[in-house]
């Protein structure tokens, strides 16, 4: 019983048989290539599995990878695998064989037998008849990467957000701030999402402060500028200083920022 859409039930008092212990957990690996396919398109090397050329071996270094069923391909150990005899262009597959991890070299793209497996490497012959490897396209495929963070409360930057025009548009449209994210070490330019945050989540924000609009703009992957627009706040609030006094009302609710980004990878690589 491996049918991901019939869920095992038991009773009180049930006699559990060892069958029955065998389909749980087939039902719940069955569950998790699901997910892993679903929520995380899960395909190829996840990390490790780097293989190198060792006289007429190949060496595959520990790793994990996934099939295209979602299923955890997982190499504990430095494994070797002799080259193919007569030298021409193979593939070293990775694949699941009665639930085990196997590696073999293929003919071709490496899917004329391996439907499901995973090329790890590519092997060639060079001008001089030496082999060589060329690394599979499917190690390319990064998972995202994910990074938090947030400014000090009550030492956020505040400052007024005036657009480069005249007339009316002159004052300050409410307060931004430029957030640092090199901490994250971001390698292209991420997915930012920001919110306004401050330190008492119990108390009532004053009114012009519930209906600030967010937003992100100016990304990059070291920074980005978080805008908050507020088009609640009063003449008489403005009256003052233009360019201070939406800033003071901000400052004095100590609040901060906090931000997610969702990039293809980090500087450092895999």
């Amino acid at each position: 019983m491996t049918d991901p859409r019939f869920r095992l039930r038991y009773a009180r008092g049930q006699r559990i048989l060892a069958r029955d212990l065998r389909d749980q957990a087939a039902f719940d690996a069955q569950m998790r290539w699901w997910h892993n396919r679903a929520a995380h398109h899960a395909g190829g090397v996840a990390s490790g599995l780097e293989v190198r050329l060792a006289g007429g071996t190949a060496e595959i270094e520990p790793g994990v990878a996934y099939d295209r069923r979602g299923r955890e391909l997982v190499v504990g150990a430095v494994r070797t695998v002799s080259l193919p005899a007569g030298l021409g262009p193979a593939c070293l597959v990775l694949y699941l064989c009665a639930g085990r991890p196997e590696l073999a070299w293929e003919a071709g793209d490496g899917t004329a037998h391996h439907h499901d497996g995973v090329t790890l490497a590519r092997l060639g012959v060079d001008e001089q008849g030496e082999p060589h490897l060329v690394v599979a396209g499917a190690r390319s495929r990064r998972t995202p990467y994910m990074a938090l963070g947030g400014t000090p409360p009550g030492a956020t930057d505040w400052r007024p957000w005036k657009p480069a025009a005249t007339g009316f548009l002159e004052r300050p449209l409410g307060v931004q701030v430029t957030v640092d994210t090199t901490a994250a070490g971001f390698g292209g330019v991420p997915c930012y999402f920001a919110w306004p945050v401050w330190p008492d989540p119990a108390a009532r924000p004053p009114h012009w402060l519930a209906w600030a609009l967010p937003n992100v703009v100016e990304p990059g992957p070291t920074r980005f500028v978080f805008r908050l627009a507020m088009p609640q706040i009063s003449r008489a609030e403005r009256a003052a200083d233009l360019d201070t006094t939406v800033v003071r009302l901000v400052q004095a609710q100590a609040m901060c920022v906090r931000w997610i980004g969702i990039g293809p990878d980090t500087l450092g690589g895999s």
